[in-house]
């Protein structure tokens, strides 16, 4: 995703690109989806211990393998996401793509929430919950990168760097939101309650934020410039964001950040995922 060296409000948005006060809004709207989206990422490895019997047979052994692979199927649509909202980014506007994968990423967590189960509807129970996960996993790979950039973009001079941070404090605070739901929910109910039926509430939670967060970026600036915009259409900028260049041109600080993200990346999903379990394992 290429982005201009300054941070250039659209012009005729209303904004005010010197206004403190207006660069906390975007970044407000910019950061509440990425929270959103992270909740709903997360809510699956944490209720996944819980509504496993619902979209496979008791009796099934390998269950628990197939309920943690349709999880890790969705890291495959992350990085086609972030090329697709990348590019379409680019040449529509930051505003315009962080609104659909919000919106695509409430859809997918109320077809979650109402999915009958497979003693109801067989194997149909597991394929619509690979689908709808593989969606949420192109729409959060849409999510992370661009709503970085837009908050990059839409923050004041001298302020960038802190109002850039809550793209990653947002991050976080899904998986803490998701966490906190669990056991607010083991607090009030056991866990056969929640196994039965807790879990869809939580999937609808996030359905409901990330309709919240649609509405909010109805009224939420849009970072590039018309000409930015009209340029990326036209193709003028379409060197400096395209595959070749990255992966010709640029491999070595593209493979220097995979690196250096990997084993951060792995250490926190190593305890995300045994997190949930332990939490069942103390409430059982």
């Amino acid at each position: 995703m290429s982005a201009p060296p300054t941070s250039p409000i659209a012009a005729g948005s209303g904004a005010a690109p010197g206004s403190l006060r207006r660069s906390v809004s975007n970044t407000l709207k910019g950061s509440a989806g990425n929270l959103v989206e992270w909740y709903d990422v997360y809510v699956y490895s944490v209720f996944a211990t819980y509504f496993e019997s619902q979209f496979f047979s008791k009796e099934d052994k390998n269950a628990t393998m197939f309920v943690w692979a349709i999880f890790a199927m969705t890291f495959l649509m992350r990085p086609i996401g972030a090329w697709y909202f990348g590019r379409f980014a680019d040449r529509y506007g930051r505003r315009l793509a962080l609104t659909i994968s919000v919106s695509m990423m409430a859809l997918c967590s109320f077809v979650i929430a109402v999915t009958p189960t497979v003693a109801t509807i067989g194997i149909a129970a597991p394929i619509i919950l690979l689908l709808a996960r593989l969606l949420q996993g192109f729409a959060t790979g849409g999510e992370y990168g661009t709503s970085a950039t837009y908050m990059s973009e839409a923050a004041i001079p001298g302020r960038r760097g802190f109002l850039s941070s809550f793209h990653y404090v947002t991050l976080v605070g899904g998986h803490v939101l998701a966490q906190t739901t669990l056991l607010v929910m083991l607090h009030f109910f056991d866990a056969p309650q929640v196994s039965e039926w807790g879990w869809r509430v939580a999937f609808g939670l996030g359905g409901i934020g990330a309709l919240v967060v649609f509405w909010l970026r109805q009224t939420m600036d849009e970072s590039l410039s018309s000409e930015s915009i009209a340029d990326s259409r036209t193709g003028k900028a379409k060197a400096s964001g395209s595959m070749r260049e990255l992966f010709v041109n640029q491999w070595r600080p593209l493979l220097l950040c995979f690196l250096i993200t990997a084993g951060g990346t792995i250490a926190f999903y190593t305890y995300s995922v045994t997190g949930p379990k332990m939490i069942q394992t103390a409430f059982a």
